[in-house]
């Protein structure tokens, strides 16, 4: 093999190890970019999670049913009895002493109103569901007595008579 041939063969080796480098850099910067768009796109996530605009503590019956012909879900926290004899229509019944066991059954993205008989129960229903990381929840003052006195739709084995 002449001179001239290895040169020409060192110069090519040189190239082609200067192609690898360039490829690896290039590789190694793609994939610090896309691992920065990643956390980047994480953070922004969790940041519109922490807009979510939180219910008031408490609403008036009035309020409430504006906010259930909109779509929000009703729980209601009273026991089977209490449930069965009347409640709100297609409301979810969760006894208060079961709602934390039974907690996957309620959807995090509707907004949630707690409803018991005259709002107490659904006020300690309220506070678990915000403690166990619901963005939108709140309950109605005075429960389903107050929806009863509003003449509000009831269904049930023993619906008031004034209702």
């Amino acid at each position: 093999m002449t001179k001239r041939k290895r040169r020409e063969q060192k110069r090519e080796q040189q190239r082609l190890m200067r192609i690898r480098i360039m490829t690896s850099l290039a590789v190694m910067v793609a994939v610090v970019v896309l691992g920065l768009v990643g956390i980047w796109w994480i953070g922004h996530q969790a940041d519109s999670a922490v807009d979510i605009e939180p219910l008031p503590v408490e609403i008036s019956v009035e309020d409430a049913k504006a906010m259930y012909d909109d779509g929000a879900l009703i729980v209601d926290v009273r026991t089977a009895q209490e449930y069965e004899s009347f409640h709100i229509p297609e409301t979810l019944s969760i006894p208060l002493d079961e709602l934390e066991d039974q907690l996957e059954f309620i959807p995090m993205s509707l907004d949630i109103i707690m409803v018991c008989r005259t709002g107490n129960r659904s006020s300690e229903g309220r506070d678990i569901l915000l403690e166990a990381g619901f963005p939108r929840v709140t309950s109605i003052q005075g429960g389903v007595v107050d929806w009863v006195e509003a003449g509000y739709p009831l269904e049930g084995v023993d619906v008031p008579p004034d209702a």
